[in-house]
């Protein structure tokens, strides 16, 4: 990814990539899907995350009009959801995945998710990526603490990027 962006291989290689976290996620079959969510529409707050399903429910829904797709499952392939964080990093260039997972009328649906967020305590600072700079790519957000930030993401859920608001330039 890091190359892909134009970055050092180990941009990432510090506390932007502190906090691992795995979840198995259990969204109980329903005999009704259309009266229950699995998980509301959302985008994520750290960096990146990574998913492996073996059974459909994942839906992303596209930026530029809303439109929303399944994400079908194939065996032994991850998903990628870019987070806000990411999308700060690669100056905009990167948009971070909102997302919503429905349920199953016939069985439970098991996900395995892998979470990476900078680290919470201390002062990791998060800004778009230098390298991706220039006069004529000027920074769209001003630098800001991630503590500062996940104060504000995890209490004001207006809008999906609420949380990035103040630091738009």
């Amino acid at each position: 990814m890091c190359e892909g962006l134009g970055l050092e291989k180990d941009h990432f290689a510090n506390d932007l990539s502190h906090i691992q976290c795995m979840a198995i996620n259990l969204y109980p079959k329903c005999p009704d899907p259309t009266v229950t969510a699995g998980a509301v529409e959302h985008n994520d707050g750290g960096v990146i995350n990574l998913i492996m399903q073996e059974l459909g429910g994942l839906h992303v829904r596209r930026q530029k009009d809303g439109q929303w797709f399944a994400v079908e499952p194939i065996p032994g392939a991850l998903v990628c959801i870019n987070g806000m964080i990411l999308k700060v990093i690669s100056n905009g260039k990167l948009e971070s995945g909102i997302h919503r997972v429905a349920t199953n009328s016939v069985r439970d649906r098991i996900s395995l998710g892998c979470f990476t967020s900078p680290a919470c305590s201390g002062e990791c600072i998060i800004e778009p990526a230098k390298a991706l700079l220039s006069e004529t790519n000027p920074p769209k957000y001003k630098s800001f603490s991630y503590t500062e930030y996940l104060k504000i993401f995890l209490s004001d859920t207006s809008e999906f990027e609420a949380a990035l608001n103040p630091y738009k330039i």
